[in-house]
């Protein structure tokens, strides 16, 4: 079992500022993104730590998220928010780890 509070801790982080009834895919998360993003400065284990929580969520679906956050989302909704923001982990975590430290604007227009 998960300890609550680092759940809790880690998805109120990943929640922090974001509309998720906004964000059906990966894509969406970059909707406001202006320029490239500098990857060098990511702090891995942080994002690692996140990823791991956010692999224990996915591996959940039936767990009680939205009481865990006494959230206003319905449970959907953070679910398949988790899953999206667990893809960008993946995604800038291969980048970081290949070297490859900016996602480029381009990148983002093809997603």
């Amino acid at each position: 079992m998960m300890d609550k509070i680092l759940l809790g801790d880690v998805l109120h982080s990943v929640l922090c500022f974001q509309k998720i009834k906004q964000i059906y895919t990966h894509k969406d998360m970059y909707r406001f993104t202006t320029a490239d993003i500098d990857l060098s400065t990511l702090k891995v284990d942080i994002v690692l730590r996140n990823k791991e929580i956010l692999e224990w969520v996915i591996q959940h679906p039936e767990y009680d998220y939205k009481k865990l956050l006494e959230s206003p989302y319905s449970n959907d909704e953070l679910f398949r928010f988790f899953k999206i923001y667990y893809e960008d982990i993946i995604f800038k975590l291969n980048k970081y780890f290949t070297e490859d430290y900016f996602i480029r604007l381009s990148e983002i227009e093809n997603m």
